[in-house]
């Protein structure tokens, strides 16, 4: 943290309202900073679940954020020692706690009380951000660290599903295949929808027919409800919420005949709606050992995006796709829809319908008015995946046919065989690197998973 000591001076403003200096630099206005903070409010404006942290307190001035925001969304976060002891002499703390907003001097004591939220958005105060860079940045290093230990809660889910997923199955497709494509070969125009509320008005720019459309399975039943049958499903969630969505799809039309892309770490009900379901190689450690062995000849698809999006770019960019276009894909709301109308979260809501618990209370999680942090990270790394595409001439795209754009990129493989090269292969793991994901308790898990499906009889 930035050593403050002997560099801030309480410095009054000409109305004598409280000031503070840092090398002789003011940290708020000095003649409205009431106003100034009120402008910074309304710049923030969270979603309905979503929790604000504001980093940096400084005099005071930020109580207008109860104001304009719900208090019981926002924690105030002040790291500089002088400045917080400053903030509690001066009635602020017992202010805001009164409002129903909470305030935090200690770091430690501020990341237990985030642990295991969900919708956090960190928000720095400029100036102070300026002035003290170091302890904002201890704080976004610690706050990867919670990140990693909300991943630790998926890595279990991952893996169970990763050896259901190997159990459910003699035979496993996976793709893309490597040296097996024409390198002078063009394939079709892509697009890719998204479950974005804007979605079916981004649509109406494009010429469909002239298009192989890949579209997230969350997305999938607003396509078939308005008549739109991509050509490619991506599905990688592994969470119950997934078949929410392939049962709204279903309700439309029967899913057999189309084919959905998914890692091994998908939910393993995929294989009970889809007609056909094509592995991809992931950067899952158990996909990593595999991809030494059996599965060397299939690329890694390393999705920097973690959304649906990056896997549809990096499926475009193995089938040498002409073009890659996006509809649907805003990460933020309209008109108060957080997704396009007709997925799966309206299922759900209507499943949970009762007298105690109505519809209308039910709020999904989903694109808020304004990017979230994650949301922000998402659409970083998938604007510098598009800035790194190649494009091709457009007049020698392929026209986009259904599966024969994949299945030459395709491989077969024996879930016997992939078990089997895990078991030789279990001692070679260096499970120190994951360790911040999985205790020794669950890996022994695992491990007797494995042995119990590398002994089971044939089929």
């Amino acid at each position: 943290m930035t050593d403050s000591s002997g560099r801030i001076q309480l410095s009054p403003n000409p109305d004598q309202s409280p000031n503070f200096l840092f090398d002789n630099k003011p940290l708020h206005s000095r003649h409205n900073p009431e106003q100034e903070a009120a402008r910074f409010a309304e710049t923030i404006r969270p979603g309905p679940n979503e929790l604000v942290v504001l980093v940096g307190v400084g005099a005071g001035y930020a109580r207008v954020l109860g104001r304009v925001l719900t208090p019981s969304q926002i924690i105030y976060y002040e790291p500089i020692a002088e400045l917080a002891e400053f903030l509690n002499q001066n009635g602020f703390v017992q202010e805001i706690e009164a409002q129903g907003s909470r305030f935090y001097s200690n770091q430690e004591a501020l990341l237990k009380a985030l642990r295991g939220q969900s919708g956090v958005r960190i928000v720095s105060s400029p100036r102070h951000r300026d002035f003290f860079p170091d302890s904002h940045q201890e704080l976004l290093r610690s706050l990867r660290t919670i990140d990693q230990t909300t991943t630790g809660r998926f890595f279990s889910r991952w893996s169970y599903c990763f050896f259901r997923n190997l159990a459910a199955s003699q035979s496993l497709e996976f793709f893309p295949v490597r040296r097996r494509q024409d390198e002078n070969s063009i394939g079709p125009a892509v697009l890719f929808c998204g479950a974005a509320p804007t979605l079916l008005e981004d649509l109406a720019r494009f010429d469909l027919d002239r298009h192989f459309i890949i579209a997230a399975d969350t997305a999938l039943a607003p396509l078939l409800a308005g008549g739109i049958r991509p050509h490619l499903v991506i599905s990688i969630d592994s969470g119950y919420g997934t078949l929410y969505h392939l049962r709204a799809a279903r309700r439309v039309t029967d899913l057999r005949n189309l084919s959905v892309l998914a890692p091994l770490t998908a939910h393993p009900g995929l294989g009970d709606f889809f007609g056909k379901v094509i592995r991809y190689r992931s950067t899952f450690p158990m996909d990593q050992i595999l991809g030494d062995g059996p599965l060397s000849t299939i690329d890694e698809l390393v999705n920097a995006t973690r959304n649906t999006a990056g896997i549809a770019f990096l499926a475009a960019r193995a089938i040498r796709a002409a073009s890659f276009e996006t509809a649907g894909v805003s990460f933020v709301s309209t008109h108060g829809d957080s997704h396009v109308r007709g997925t799966g979260y309206l299922l759900y809501a209507l499943e949970r319908n009762s007298r105690t618990s109505p519809v209308e209370s039910y709020r999904v999680g989903g694109y808020s008015e304004s990017l979230s942090h994650r949301n922000i990270q998402t659409k970083n790394a998938l604007e510098t995946m598009l800035e790194s595409w190649a494009p091709m001439p457009s007049e020698k795209a392929n026209s986009p046919t259904d599966k024969a754009q994949l299945e030459p990129l395709e491989q077969s493989f024996e879930s016997d065989e992939l078990i089997r090269f895990l078991e030789s292969s279990w001692g070679k793991i260096q499970w120190e690197q994951i360790g911040h994901l999985a205790g020794a308790s669950e890996i022994a898990r695992w491990r007797r998973r494995l042995q119990a499906l590398s002994i089971r009889q044939p089929r």
